[in-house]
């Protein structure tokens, strides 16, 4: 069986980190060194479920297509994963200095790029392998926009600028098994569903912050759904 993507995670965090002081780190569950997306809490709604907003941000994503009956249930989430620790850490071309002189030389090289948390999973069945395609993305660090990041070698790999959004997110503390990412998923959603002020708008998706080898009662993952503000009625003339 191959790595789950948790356990790449791990791997890349410790090939990112390098010395023997963020592994330490990571050991007991500390993230500091890995930027996270900023976002505004603006309300709570019941269950504990946060009406978080963030801002636009740069993002590098890969989508996998579901194979064969006989697939296992990590595969797809590891090549995803594979794919995008493979572009940060230096499978991009970015554009070198142009030279003023002729003639003029473009020039390509290759650039690691920072890792972040979280790391976003959508289209994946809980614990089975999905029918449905796989996307997964890496939030790249906040210095970077759509025209700086350095473009994916591989063509599976895109960069995409997300809009500012709005998302209802449940976060579960220690460590979680499919059974938890469900009951959160169903959280997160009923909640949304209960509410007058707003309205569900795509799918829940799964935001990863650490590594399996931090111990579980300090693991952090949230259940994200995206959400829009319910119109308010126009009053009747």
């Amino acid at each position: 069986m191959r790595r789950s993507v948790l356990k790449s995670f791990g791997l890349a965090l410790l090939a990112l980190a390098g010395t023997a002081c963020t592994l330490a780190k990571g050991v007991v569950g500390n993230r500091s060194g890995y930027e996270e997306p900023d976002y505004i809490v603006k309300e709570t709604l019941p269950g504990g479920i946060a009406i978080r907003h963030y801002a636009g941000r740069v993002v590098v994503q890969t989508t996998v297509e579901p194979g064969g009956e006989a697939e296992d249930a990590d595969e797809p989430r590891d090549e995803a994963f594979q794919r995008l620790f493979d572009y940060i850490s230096g499978e991009n071309s970015a554009r070198g200095e142009i030279a003023m002189t002729v003639p003029v030389e473009t020039k390509k090289s290759s650039q690691k790029v920072a890792m972040t948390v979280p790391v976003e999973v959508r289209g994946e069945d809980a614990g089975r392998p999905s029918a449905e395609p796989l996307t997964m993305r890496f939030f790249l660090p906040s210095k970077y926009t759509a025209e700086t990041a350095p473009a994916p070698a591989d063509p599976r790999v895109e960069l995409a600028t997300l809009p500012a959004e709005t998302y209802a997110v449940a976060r579960i503390e220690g460590g979680v098994n499919e059974e938890d990412l469900a009951a959160a998923k169903k959280a997160v959603s009923q909640a949304v569903a209960s509410s007058p002020l707003y309205r569900a708008a795509g799918e829940p998706v799964v935001w990863y912050y650490d590594p399996p080898f931090t111990l579980p009662p300090l693991r952090q993952t949230d259940v994200a759904l995206a959400v829009e503000r319910i119109p308010a009625p126009t009053p009747a003339p």
